[in-house]
């Protein structure tokens, strides 16, 4: 059904994970959902380029990434799709789940299928979220809660670490100024030292200054201004061995599109846990000071 509606020049592909955990809803509901945004990705797409419907289990405990926190902990399916279209303006973000909000010319659409999937959501219980920047597409995330039983309680305690106190010196690249806080926040809890920059630019202007100063550089992959594989890029001509973390909100199937080797690359799929950015960025370190 969604090949027929979005025609033979736009690719639809599927990767859902074959033992979710089951969802109580009407399944009336979940397909109002995917065609409601397979069409939104399709008319952005303008005839050519690909969709990707991903389905896969998602704990949420102590989730970073403000637009997540709303939801309790506990256990849930994250259903995303995403296109390899122009992207949504961070200026219009806010507005795309508003009823008869639109970028359509008048009379091309009402503007109220973003708004029904949001209604169709939150009656689920769940949440969802945006991820986009311009020249990159968009990728919606649905979280919906998971049905619990005996063998799966809902309530998801994190994990206690038993990590030693950083005391190295971070730098993070990141344009999003509330992801750009919590990050910074929870990195200077851990411990160490942190140096944030809104941009690539400004970040590479940093590192230049004080090439040595760094132990290690965490940066989403995509900014306004560049990319932070470029970034990595421009910094590891000056210090071959500076370890480095991506963030993105994307999955590697979007780069790859593009041309860009992510395979052997170390990063974070947003939203992330607390805990899962410490032990990474510890692995990284330990690894560093191992092979030094």
């Amino acid at each position: 059904m969604l090949e027929r509606l979005v025609g033979d020049s736009i690719r639809v592909e599927t990767k859902l994970q074959s033992d979710l955990w089951p969802v109580k809803c009407d399944a009336g509901k979940i397909e109002q959902i995917l065609v409601n945004l397979v069409v939104n990705a399709r008319d952005a797409l303008n005839q050519k380029g690909r969709i990707t419907i991903l389905s896969e289990n998602a704990p949420l405990d102590g989730v970073i990434v403000k637009d997540e926190a709303e939801l309790p902990p506990g256990r849930y399916i994250r259903l995303t799709v995403s296109d390899t279209g122009p992207g949504v303006p961070r200026n219009i973000q806010d507005k795309i789940f508003e009823p008869f909000f639109t970028t359509k010319p008048e009379g091309q659409g009402t503007g109220l299928g973003l708004s029904i999937v949001y209604g169709l959501v939150r009656s689920l219980g769940g949440a969802i979220h945006l991820y986009s920047e311009k020249g990159h597409g968009a990728c919606f995330k649905i979280y919906l809660p998971a049905e619990e039983d005996d063998a799966h309680p809902s309530t998801v305690q994190e994990e206690q670490l038993r990590l030693e106190p950083g005391t190295e010196e971070i730098l993070v690249a990141e344009d999003d100024p509330q992801v750009r806080e919590v990050v910074t926040a929870v990195l200077e809890s851990l411990g160490y030292t942190v140096t944030a920059h809104e941009n690539v630019e400004s970040a590479a202007l940093a590192f230049e200054k004080s090439p040595g100063r760094y132990d290690l550089l965490l940066t989403d992959m995509t900014m306004p201004d560049g990319d932070g594989l470029d970034l990595a890029g421009r910094l590891k001509t000056r210090r071959p061995s500076l370890p480095v973390l991506f963030m993105t909100g994307y999955s590697e199937d979007l780069f790859r599109a593009e041309g860009k080797d992510v395979s052997t690359k170390d990063y974070l799929q947003k939203p992330f846990r607390r805990n899962e950015l410490a032990l990474k960025i510890r692995e990284l370190l330990d690894a560093r000071r191992e092979g030094a």
